[in-house]
Parts: structure tokens; sequence; C-alpha cells
């Protein structure tokens, strides 16, 4: 008796849930119509607004540039439905870059730029008149004062991190036009860029940046950290919808029967859907043509779902929780009923 209450009391849980399902989705669709009428140009905004999930919505802060430290930060990431435009723009200078890509058979999810500047305030200082004399204060033809250019920046810990990034030779007694030579230093520029995913699938970037040089070989294995500056990256998050005519999906399922014949009106199974409608194919809002069975234990059924939706969408904590009905055949008689399915 105990266990036929407890089962008894799960029934009626059951029912509730299926009832706050129809509930939630008839009031978003209520929703929906009326934004439709009062906002008829701004509809694909609103599908976009009424779609997003509630994890989606706390993503979005944490999608926003953030500094770290002055070579550390998050760039700044925009969702966006096509990177058609700056694909455009990337055409111009990539044009290997983009076929190689095509050849592959790759899609581009995430175009950024990362701007970055170089500190010129610690490198002002002109710490000796030179660094290096030849015959100083002779007169000699090929008297000569040589002086690095450095530049300098402070790590993490305030300590001050020097390279050298360019040099200069004066002759003062040669010709005007001879008394200069300059030159730079093979630079090296570093970017770290590490990608973390979100909990809805989209992707944050992080970078760091600095600067090294191995001439002079004293220098070598100094990173000078680069500020920087901004940090911004489109990513391209697919919102249109489309049939995806096979697609099949595993499900477990709790059904509610509505027939007589049957010594309970909830059953436990597993489904298959074919085909299905949605944004990926892993992220669906219809799944249709569901074959499966339902059993007790006792009793069996076999059924046929013609369509189900993805009443997860319009339900806090719970997504891809798809809801229809059913028609079945299960001791020698058809059966009919609605069904709550969960994919794999």
């Amino acid at each position: 008796m105990k266990f036929k209450t407890y089962f008894e009391v799960f029934k009626v849980i059951f029912f509730v849930f299926i009832v706050i399902c129809l509930a939630s989705f008839g009031y978003n669709a209520l929703q929906y119509v009326k934004e439709y009428f009062k906002f008829g140009s701004d509809l694909e905004h609103l599908k976009y607004e009424l779609s997003m999930s509630i994890q989606e919505k706390i993503d979005i802060n944490n999608r926003e540039f953030k500094r770290y430290l002055d070579n550390q930060a998050r760039a700044s990431t925009t969702i966006v439905e096509s990177l058609n435009n700056q694909i455009e723009l990337l055409k111009k200078n990539n044009g290997q870059l983009l076929e190689d890509i095509k050849k592959n058979g790759e899609e581009i999810k995430n175009i950024g730029v990362v701007q970055t500047k170089l500190d010129e305030n610690l490198s002002r200082k002109l710490k000796e008149f030179s660094d290096h004399q030849y015959k100083a204060d002779t007169g000699d033809y090929n008297e000569q004062y040589f002086k690095k250019i450095m530049l300098s920046a402070k790590d993490k810990d305030g300590k001050v991190l020097e390279i050298p990034v360019g040099w200069a030779m004066f002759f003062p007694n040669r010709e005007p036009e001879k008394r200069w030579k300059t030159g730079i230093y093979p630079l090296e520029y570093y970017l770290k860029i590490i990608q973390s995913q979100q909990k809805t699938g989209q992707l944050n970037t992080y970078a760091e940046a600095w600067v090294a040089t191995d001439k002079p070989k004293e220098y070598k294995g100094i990173e000078l950290p680069i500020k920087i500056k901004e940090m911004k990256f489109d990513q391209l998050k697919k919102m249109n919808k489309e049939f995806f005519l096979w697609n099949p999906r595993l499900s477990l399922n709790i059904d509610s029967c509505f027939s007589p014949v049957l010594d309970t009106n909830i059953m436990g199974g597993l489904g298959m859907s074919v085909m299905g409608y949605g944004r990926t194919k892993n992220d669906l809002d219809w799944r249709f043509v569901e074959f499966g069975f339902s059993t007790t234990g006792e009793d069996f059924i076999v059924k046929l779902s013609p369509f189900s939706y993805n009443v997860g969408n319009y339900l806090p904590l719970i997504s891809n929780t798809f809801l229809g009905p059913f028609i079945g055949y299960g001791n020698n008689e058809v059966v009919y009923g609605v069904g709550i399915g969960v994919p794999f």
C-alpha cells in the first residue's frame, strides 16, 4: 500500500509539471503575440529576447572588456548573427588565409582586434649621455658616440624592465650628412590568447601581450609587458532556424496515458525522433515523428508522437525538455496521451 501511495503522489507531481509547462508556454506565446502587434518592426529582436535563456543573460555581463593588468585583459565580445561584413574586410589583406579556411571546410566563428600600446613615459629618461664612446673629445674624424634607445615598462610587481628597441651613432666631426647613423633591434611581439567556453557555448577571449628581443644577448629572456589598449571580438551565434529532415535523437520519456485498459496512467520508456527544427541539430525547438515504447513492468505500449515542443526554452533551470502528444497501442487497445522527453 505504501508503494502505491508514493506512486499516486508521483502521478500528481507529474500532472502538475505538465500543467506548468503548458501554462508557461501559453503565457510566453501570449506575450509574443502582444509584442508582435505592438512592435512589429522589432520582431526579430523580440524573437531573440524571448529565446534567450537565463544563463545567456548572465553571460552577457561576463563578456564585457575587463583589464587585469596593463598587459592582461578580457575582450569585449559581441554576439552576432553574421560575420559577413567582417569577412569582407578580411578578404582585402588575408586572401590566402581565407582560402585555406575554405579549403579545410572550416567555418569562421570568431573575429577580433587586439590593440596594444607601448608606454613611452618610462622610456623618456636619459640615464647617460652615451652608452659607448670612441675617441671622445679628440676632434678625430671617427670620433663617435653610441646610444641605445630603450623601452621601459613595469612588471606586475612594479619592477622596471628595459629592452633596447633602436640605436643611434653620432659623429660630431664629419660632414653634416654623415654625422648620424641609426638602426633598430629585432623585436618580437607576443600575444597569448586564451579562449574559455561559457555555459551557453559561447567563447570568452583573454589575452596577454609582451615584447622581447635577443639582441644584444644580455637582454634575451626579458619579457616586457605592453599595454592592451582595446580588445574587441565579434562572435558568431547561429540565430536562424531550419528543418533537419534526418536528425535522429534518442530520448528518455515519461508518458501519461488516457486509457481504461491500462493498470496505471504513468509509464516510462524510450523514444527516437527522426526530424527536427531549430538553430542546430543539438539545439531544437521541435522534434517530429518520434517512435518509442513505454512500460510499467506490467503494461507495455508502442507509440508514435507526431511532434513535441521544447518547453525548456521557457522554464528556469530546465532545458531540452520536450512535451508532445502521442498515440499508441497496448493491451489490444489504442491508447493516447501526453509525454515528456529528455534527449540524450
